[in-house]
């Protein structure tokens, strides 16, 4: 029973006694929706149209709802950024598109015909290494970390291999700054 209730009987009937006033209090002015109007002589065991019991306002919540649709429209949503995303990225292969606005990206070219110039300034060809076991060594001799001390370790690692397991390996020092690596700083570097 409400307080408003509650309070409008108390101080409407204040002259009346407590017992009146009491009654007044526990009956009900509208039928309940949990009760049957019909009489339960008549009824049977096995009631054709039972009553349901009211739902609630919080049963019958309205984020409920909207809860379900708004989890799977944010999924939609992640999922076709990712692929847009993925889409626009991605590197065209082949012949789509207009190459006028497609930037080629080619892999590494691996192998083929190349040309050395070698410490005593000779020049030295991929056909020189034909047959051999080749152990390229990609640097510069003004770097501060990487040293003679890396050079003769791999020299070391060779000899090793040549000795143990009959390898007949021929090591390649490539520079990767030849504008300040000339072939006499090449020497020093190399013997050092």
């Amino acid at each position: 029973m409400s307080v408003s209730r509650f309070l409008h009987f108390s101080s409407k009937y204040r002259s009346t006694s407590t017992r009146e006033a009491l009654t007044l209090l526990l009956t009900r002015r509208v039928p309940s929706n949990r009760t049957q109007a019909v009489r339960y002589s008549k009824s049977t065991k096995h009631d054709l149209h039972p009553v349901s019991p009211p739902q609630s306002e919080s049963s019958r919540s309205r984020g409920g709802v909207y809860a379900v649709p708004a989890v799977l429209l944010g999924f939609a949503g992640i999922a076709a950024f990712f692929h847009y995303n993925d889409e626009r990225r991605a590197v065209p292969k082949g012949d789509q598109g207009d190459s006028r606005n497609r930037n080629i990206v080619c892999g590494p070219i691996i192998g083929g015909p190349f040309t050395l110039v070698n410490k005593e300034k000779q020049t030295v060809t991929e056909r020189n290494f034909l047959g051999n076991w080749v152990l390229l060594y990609f640097g510069y001799t003004s770097s501060p970390d990487i040293g003679p001390e890396q050079v003769q370790l791999m020299a070391k690692a060779t000899d090793i291999l040549e000795s143990k397991q009959n390898l007949k390996i021929l090591p390649v020092f490539v520079t990767i700054d030849p504008q300040r690596d000339t072939p006499s700083q090449l020497r020093a570097y190399l013997e050092g």
